[in-house]
């Protein structure tokens, strides 16, 4: 396993907690990713991504500004979870995390 996909699973909580189903019923795993930006360096801000059909899919998640990486990257999740970011585009998660 890939650094990058331990990473991602210890963020979410468990590898099944990165599948997502999309409306035509395709399964993908999806990552969160932590960016920051030049004009704004000292921010993190979040975003949902996975490829699709040849594509990468890519939606804004929030600001997740924290000490380290794997913070963001556990917030970033938190975020995508309490938001329901993946529901509002008509996705469901394969495996439901506890509340």
């Amino acid at each position: 396993m890939r650094q990058g996909q331990r990473e991602q699973d210890e963020a979410a909580g468990g590898r099944q907690y990165r599948e997502l189903r999309l409306e035509d019923g395709t399964v993908v795993v999806v990552s969160v990713a932590a960016r920051r930006y030049a004009r704004t360096p000292d921010q993190s801000y979040g975003y949902l991504q996975f490829k699709t059909n040849g594509k990468t899919v890519t939606k804004y998640i929030g600001r997740v500004t924290a000490e380290s990486r794997a913070e963001s990257l556990r917030m970033g999740w938190e975020l995508l979870r309490s938001r329901k970011l993946a529901e509002s585009f008509g996705w469901s998660w394969i495996s439901k995390r506890g509340k």
